[in-house]
């Protein structure tokens, strides 16, 4: 299970600090092709986060054909 730290204080955007850690989560091989992620809204209420701002990170900024949603 993926686990992400996001920073409510900092200057950068939220959107952007979650479509940080999974590009990290890639990279540092946590998250590799054919791994599943939560469904969008799953990870919404995980993170309690609006579903519009996971979506924006999951359909417009991680375009990856290694990522799917469970």
């Amino acid at each position: 299970m993926l686990s992400f730290e996001l920073d409510r204080s900092q200057q950068a955007p939220i959107y952007r600090q979650l479509y940080q850690r999974f590009r990290e989560s890639i990279a540092d091989g946590r998250l590799r092709p054919g791994d599943r992620v939560p469904a969008v809204r799953a990870l919404a209420a995980e993170l309690n986060l609006a579903r519009g701002t996971v979506e924006a990170v999951s359909y417009t900024h991680l375009t990856l054909p290694t990522i799917y949603s469970v």
